[in-house]
């Protein structure tokens, strides 16, 4: 009974797909005879001769055509092709040429989704889509560059998806409808797929050009299906937030992914920081109480107060400084640190793994931290810094942080960072350009005195209070007593941090954060350092002894370098499928111990990578 009842069903099925079939084909068939003379000309007429007529004389065939048949026509007919005829004289034979023609193709269209068919041919879609995620965020090429390839890229997909539909629908109708459709549907149908395989011709030999065009600047690099993925999401995100359609969500992402929201407000917020005289309340307190900054006026009368009494107790003889040179002075101090210094971020091996396989995250994406774990505070950080509000972002838009490092490898583990895992990478600067901010400090620890600015324009309001006195006198002896001051940031910190009163903490390390996606692309080289001998608690309640603490210290080095090993060797040897098509490859170095005992080593990655004996 059942199998009865499955067959009369599919016979229903079949004949209501018939029907539907026959209704479209009729549909189709009567536009294309009824309008035959304007489609094609005279029937007898071959296309290729067709072609060669003018507009005027096609018009004039056109009309004639409509005049003889409305002589022999009925009523209702005649009324038809005197309205056709009139529409061809008020507004000319193309646009009523491509009125019909637009009909045709809705009907073609509707068929097609009736047929619920799969055939959906690609045209580079997906290539294309890839590209263009990937032009969007490749911050190794300059903005205006990325923006022209974008436009092209955004063209070709439109003109993909058009010629897709199209494509579709009258191959589909082309083969179901066939045998159902009349002599001058079928005529239209030909001569439908003479044009697009010479449209397809035409887009396959822009995509072949614009394809060499981005190879040349991007290196031939698309973007994986992590790029993709996060794309789509922040555009999601984008338009739940703001109520935007998806078109516009796309566009914002792709203004987003080439001037990063976080830096879009930045030179309103620093000077708006700088003249504010009301506090900002920034958290709760562990008792419940609302904790406020310090307005940077009010930073700057103490700290000119203390500038001025030092330099008259060095330099009885030179007149007091004004806060304008002051902070030109250390303007001058913070360009030669960021110049001569690198810029690196710290992570466990495990973790380095992850971020070449994707991106650098931040705690709000995976709700972990290597320091301070406290994302509702980063994120009213960013609102204060930068100027988005909370929920405004994606998780994943958020920046990320990183410090300034001493170009000296043997000095690596000096940086109070080396707490945040034995792997530290240096970021290429040249692609880092134009998304980099900084403050003296750790940002969370001195956001009551600090606010980010960028390392192009770095400005005094980025030192934390207690150390500003200090940079300023650091560069008045430099660049105006002419003392010999360090450009090397791990010796400028050590300075800065004796000169504090007792009791204040200093600037740990130079912050920096990093706006847009920061990926393997972006990396220059990584070194995996022997971390500090901390002893730890054991099992039993007990202290580990030094010897103890050593040999773990030394296994998780070990461990470490070698999964670091092995993750560079499968970069370099897959420069594509990371993204780093064109650039050098990846540099592995090592670091081990401490001041006149420190050992650089430059080593080679290779698949099976022996462990190393740690001295």
């Amino acid at each position: 009974m059942d199998l009865e009842k499955e067959a009369n069903l599919e016979l229903r099925s079949r004949k209501k797909l018939t029907r539907a079939e026959k209704q479209a084909a009729e549909k189709i068939s009567s536009l294309a005879e009824h309008n035959a003379i304007i489609l094609f000309g005279d029937m007898d007429v071959v296309d290729g001769v067709h072609a060669m007529r003018t507009p005027e004389q096609h018009q004039a065939a056109a009309l004639e055509d409509l005049r003889r048949r409305e002589r022999t026509a009925d009523y209702k007919e005649r009324k038809r092709l005197q309205a056709q005829r009139e529409e061809i004289e008020r507004d000319g034979i193309q646009r009523v040429r491509e009125r019909i023609e637009q009909q045709l193709d809705d009907q073609m269209a509707t068929a097609l989704r009736a047929e619920k068919t799969d055939y959906t041919p690609d045209f580079y879609g997906d290539t294309l889509e890839r590209m263009k995620v990937n032009a969007c965020g490749d911050r190794g090429v300059p903005p205006q560059e990325r923006q022209t390839h974008l436009e092209q890229l955004r063209a070709l997909q439109d003109q993909s998806a058009a010629l897709r539909r199209r494509y579709a629908a009258t191959v589909v109708v082309g083969k179901v409808l066939q045998k159902k459709l009349g002599e001058s549907a079928q005529k239209y149908i030909a001569r439908k797929m003479d044009v697009l395989t010479a449209e397809r011709t035409a887009f396959d030999e822009a995509f072949q050009r614009c394809r060499d065009d981005y190879n040349t600047a991007f290196h031939g690099t698309l973007a994986g299906d992590k790029q993709v993925e996060r794309y789509h999401q922040r555009a999601a995100t984008y338009q739940q937030v703001s109520g935007a359609t998806a078109a516009q969500a796309e566009q914002e992402m792709q203004r987003r992914a080439i001037e990063p929201p976080t830096l879009r407000q930045l030179p309103q917020v620093l000077s708006d920081y700088k003249k504010r005289t009301q506090r900002y309340a920034l958290k709760k307190s562990s008792e419940g109480d609302t904790v406020y900054d310090v307005p940077y006026p009010t930073q700057m009368d103490e700290v000119m107060d203390t500038v001025n009494r030092k330099l008259k107790a060095l330099y009885p003889a030179a007149p007091p400084i004004t806060q304008a040179e002051a902070e030109t002075l250390a303007k001058r101090l913070l360009q030669d640190l960021l110049a001569k210094n690198d810029y690196r971020f710290r992570c466990g091996a495990a973790v380095f793994g992850l971020i070449a396989d994707d991106k650098m995250k931040t705690q709000m994406e995976t709700g972990t931290s290597g320091g301070a774990k406290n994302a509702p505070l980063r994120m009213k950080f960013t609102e204060k810094s930068f100027g988005n509000t909370v929920g405004s972002l994606d998780l994943t838009e958020y920046e990320n942080y990183g410090y300034l490092s001493s170009p000296e490898d043997a000095l690596i583990n000096r940086s109070k960072t080396a707490g945040y895992g034995s792997v530290a990478v240096k970021l290429n600067k040249e692609r880092m350009a134009g998304r980099v901010t900084c403050t003296v400090g750790d940002s969370l620890h001195k956001i009551l005195t600090t606010t980010p600015s960028s390392v192009d324009d770095p400005d005094l309001a980025c030192v934390a209070q207690e150390t500003k006195a200090a940079l300023i006198l650091s560069a008045y002896q430099k660049y105006t007593a002419g003392q010999d001051v360090s450009d090397d940031v791990e010796h400028m910190l050590a300075e800065l941090n004796k000169e504090l009163n007792k009791g204040e903490k200093g600037a740990e390390y130079l912050e920096l954060q990093y706006h847009g996606d920061v990926t393997v692309r972006d990396m220059e080289e990584v070194i995996v350092s022997f971390p500090p001998v901390l002893r730890k608690e054991k099992a039993d309640g007990s202290e580990e002894s030094f010897d103890e603490a050593l040999e773990r210290v030394k296994g998780e080095y070990l461990r470490d370098l070698k999964t670091v090993q092995k993750k560079v060797y499968e970069i370099n040897q897959n420069p594509a499928a990371y993204g780093r098509t064109g650039l050098p490859p990846l540099r592995l170095k090592t670091v081990v111990g401490a001041g006149e005992h420190t050992q650089v080593a430059v080593l080679k990655s290779f698949p099976d990578a022996k462990e190393e004996t740690a001295p």
